[in-house]
């Protein structure tokens, strides 16, 4: 009977860790693809960077520093 049930939890060890692997194994093409649509050269970053350069293109460095009294 000790048997047995060192076997089993043996087993669920070992499909524990499939598990895992598997898991892993779908995650990594699908975090692979999010990344390259959030910060590739045409992704969503590198186009709200190029929308923001554009917006600011015409200010030359011309700004003013306002301080804050405290």
């Amino acid at each position: 009977m000790e048997t047995r049930k060192w076997r089993n939890l043996g087993q669920t060890s070992v499909e524990y860790i499939l598990l895992l692997v598997v898991v892993t194994l779908i995650a990594i093409p699908i975090l692979t693809r999010i990344r390259d649509e959030l910060a590739g050269q045409d992704g969503l970053a590198a186009n709200l960077i190029d929308g923001l350069d554009a917006s600011f293109a015409g200010v030359n460095g011309q700004y003013r520093i306002y301080k804050v009294p405290r």
